[in-house]
């Protein structure tokens, strides 16, 4: 009980399904010891999950000592949602699992500050559709490997995924079906090391990114041409910070933004390495703030803004432009 604990937190929250709920540890020797007899654990079979909250909340799964390697095994669980939530585990690995019947794992993975490895390999997103800060605040995570079987996966909700996974230097998100998904802001927010970043196809109805690569600082290039401008109304600190960022491939659509707001503030700021910006496929209508927008963007040399800008409909921040005399704005 001291080593082991798996618990919910408060009176009201119960477990759904965990009868068959397995947890190992893995001892000195390799041998797999089954811990379930350690577990605390709460059931009420006559509960049923709200339909309009996350049941069970949220599920911790502790140990004594920091270098514990964790395997567990799932069989017909009703939720993962905050399932390892702050461990203390350096390595997890899905051991097995039904996993057809989820719809829900965000923060499954949420602070565990010690977590070096993820194995995922046994585990699917087939029918999961809420992963936000799925990995948020995992500081020293260093490897993830994905699942083996990669169908489809229709995300809603992935943003903060990353959140401040600032030992990752490459992620690949490219079997993960965006295509529904509105919100992404903080999905990169402050990943340090982050070198490649290869994003879904076909994001089409993004509404919010801001900070989505906020604080990507040895970031080089992005690739943004699969995305859809046309419903995104903010794009706030969307690059903030992205020092060595350099090439920005853009879409090659014009899109035409009509919300009566939209936010570029801060959008490129702090981009050493950025000497030119072509927004000329944006026909922006509405903007309320594109305050400091190029802002100590020391080597931007050339913004090119072709079409129009509708600087009527907003109360527009007029603090837009870098200060730097020789930044020419073209227009035609």
């Amino acid at each position: 009980i001291d080593e082991h604990i798996l618990y919910c937190e408060g009176q009201d929250q119960n477990f759904f399904g965990t009868s068959n709920l397995n947890v190992y540890k893995i001892s000195e020797n390799g041998k797999l010891i089954n811990i379930n007899s350690q577990l605390k654990m709460k059931q009420d079979s006559n509960a049923n999950p709200s339909l309009n909250h996350f049941c069970p909340k949220l599920i911790y799964y502790s140990t004594s000592s920091n270098n514990e390697k964790i395997l567990i095994e799932f069989n017909n669980l009703k939720n993962l949602f905050g399932l390892f939530r702050s461990s203390t585990a350096v390595y997890i690995k899905i051991k097995s699992g039904n996993f057809d019947n989820y719809e829900n794992c965000a923060t499954m993975f949420c602070d565990c500050s010690n977590l070096i490895s993820i194995d995922l390999s046994n585990f699917s997103f087939k029918n999961i559709k809420y992963i936000y800060t799925f990995f948020g605040f995992c500081i020293n995570l260093e490897e993830i490997i994905w699942p083996n079987n990669k169908e489809n996966s229709l995300i809603d909700y992935p943003a903060n995924m990353f959140y401040l996974c600032s030992k990752l230097t490459s992620i690949d998100l490219s079997f993960f079906n965006f295509s529904k998904v509105k919100l992404m802001y903080g999905l990169f927010f402050n990943c340090y090391n982050l070198e490649k970043i290869i994003l879904p196809k076909n994001i089409l109805n993004i509404e919010d990114i801001h900070s989505m690569f906020n604080g990507c600082n040895k970031l080089t290039s992005i690739d943004l041409s699969n995305f859809n401008f046309n419903k995104t109304y903010n794009m706030s600190y969307l690059f903030y910070n992205c020092e060595k960022l350099n090439t920005i491939i853009w879409p090659k659509k014009t899109f035409f933004s009509s919300y009566d707001y939209c936010s570029y503030s801060h959008m490129f700021s702090n981009c050493h390495s950025l000497t030119s910006i072509d927004l000329s496929n944006f026909y922006i209508h509405g903007i309320t703030d594109l305050s400091y927008m190029f802002s100590n963007c020391t080597n931007l040399e050339n913004i090119k803004l072709k079409g129009y800008l509708d600087w009527e409909k907003g109360q527009i921040t007029i603090y837009i432009l870098v200060y730097h005399s020789n930044v020419i704005i073209n227009t035609s």
